[in-house]
């Protein structure tokens, strides 16, 4: 691979930046790794593979990060904040970043006392094998959340239900909603509203429910 997908590789090897909340610098990056890639030109069907892989991770962080920071901008409302934090927990992450999605997201759901989607949450931190003082705070967290399994609150969020998240709306978009993607980074959206035909908000590079031939970086894909 030529220098700048091994950079990028680089980059999301080293997860410090978004681990430590510097988000608007981490989503920065990833988007600079998506521009990165749609100018890239590589020879064989292997590398085209490894960057089509770098791709997806780059965009998998780049949406996961708008999440967050959607979120923080709801702090007076907790209902929203939850459902966002809940849908955060769904991106796909290095374990370190699913860690920290998950603590917070139990944190919230315990706050609203929706006890048993919060158990949910320390459940599936615990699959991770998080540190010692980690574990036993979710182990704590469960305990408590087994005594009174229930949810109070009302949220827009079914664990069950297989989702990704527009991009443009933050709403859940379940198996079976129709959606749209961004034509370069293929982030996902819902088939209508205003977004669509526009640049798409995560890459800022790619337009949002245009056809078009998608990543060729090679001439061995032609």
């Amino acid at each position: 691979l030529s220098t700048p997908p091994r950079q990028s590789l680089v980059c999301w090897n080293d997860p410090k930046t978004t681990t430590e909340g510097k988000f608007g610098e981490a989503l920065k990056l990833f988007q600079s790794i998506i521009h990165g890639v749609a100018v890239l030109l590589v020879d064989s069907r292997r590398e085209v593979d490894e960057v089509r892989e770098l791709l997806g991770i780059a965009r998998e962080y780049a949406v996961a990060l708008r999440i967050e920071m959607k979120r923080k901008e709801h702090k007076e409302d907790p209902v929203r904040a939850a459902e966002l934090a809940a849908y955060f927990t769904h991106s796909m992450m290095q374990p370190i970043h699913a860690s920290l999605a998950l603590r917070s997201a139990m944190s919230l759901f315990f706050k609203l006392k929706n006890f048993n989607t919060a158990a949910n949450f320390c459940r599936r931190l615990l699959e991770l094998n998080p540190p010692v003082k980690v574990a036993q705070q979710a182990k704590q967290v469960l305990q408590a959340c087994e005594r009174t399994p229930t949810d109070e609150v009302e949220l827009d969020y079914d664990s069950r239900n297989p989702f990704v998240v527009c991009s443009a709306t933050f709403a859940p978009i379940y198996r079976g909603t129709k959606d749209v993607a961004c034509s370069c980074c293929g982030a996902k959206f819902i088939a209508e509203g205003d977004h669509v035909n526009k640049v798409c908000p995560v890459c800022n590079l790619g337009a949002v429910g245009v056809e078009a031939a998608g990543l060729v970086v090679s001439p061995s894909q032609r």
